[in-house]
């Protein structure tokens, strides 16, 4: 059974993470581009998305037998690469895990400069207490309210993330193939999971 959740870099073996066609044949990894032959390059193409093609990382000239293919092949892996790189680029990353910290902050003392001023949301009486504010006249509590919506507005779009996260981890559960677990993924993210696993 391969195990698809080693650490990266892989010591003493760069990961080829794309392929192009201009003028020439060209792969690259994430230091630099090279031009190889067709029968590289075509063989690149066909494994790409089935899984890791690496190559040490004192080779100059690449040729076929140097490149080494390590197939996803585990399905259960495939599903936790899911779950933890949705988690990393969507939950953990440094900007969204300060933000959100932050965020929270904020959120807590707005939400309790209303309360102190007699506004208590709810999900059902949002709509009505915004306007009460608006309404009131009160100019510290119009400002207060601006800086609530705004914070609230960024609360939610984590708590999405969250709330995605949990329904993804439901449906992979049940899934038996590669492709569904890619096709899945896909559909919470709009990324490619095998991309998203060789970056």
């Amino acid at each position: 059974m391969i195990n698809l959740l080693k650490t990266y870099p892989i010591v003493d073996k760069i990961k080829i993470t794309g392929y192009r066609q201009i003028d020439d044949n060209e792969l690259f990894d994430d230091t630099r581009f090279m031009v190889v032959d067709d029968d590289i390059y075509n063989y690149v193409v066909d494994n790409y998305e089935k899984g890791e093609l690496l190559y040490p990382d004192t080779i100059v000239d690449l040729s076929l037998s140097d490149i080494e293919f390590i197939e996803f092949d585990d399905v259960q892996a495939l599903k936790n690469n899911a779950l933890n790189i949705f988690i990393r680029n969507e939950l953990r990353n440094d900007d969204t895990s300060l933000d959100f910290f932050l965020i929270s902050v904020k959120f807590t003392i707005l939400n309790n400069q209303m309360i102190e001023k007699g506004y208590v949301f709810t999900p059902d009486n949002k709509e009505e207490i915004y306007l009460d504010v608006l309404n009131g006249g009160d100019e510290q509590s119009i400002e207060i309210l601006e800086d609530y919506i705004e914070v609230l507005d960024a609360v939610t779009t984590y708590s999405t993330k969250v709330n995605n996260y949990i329904s993804m981890k439901k449906e992979l559960v049940d899934l038996t193939t590669s492709q569904e677990i890619i096709d899945i993924y896909s559909s919470y993210t709009g990324r490619n999971l095998i991309d998203d696993m060789n970056t």
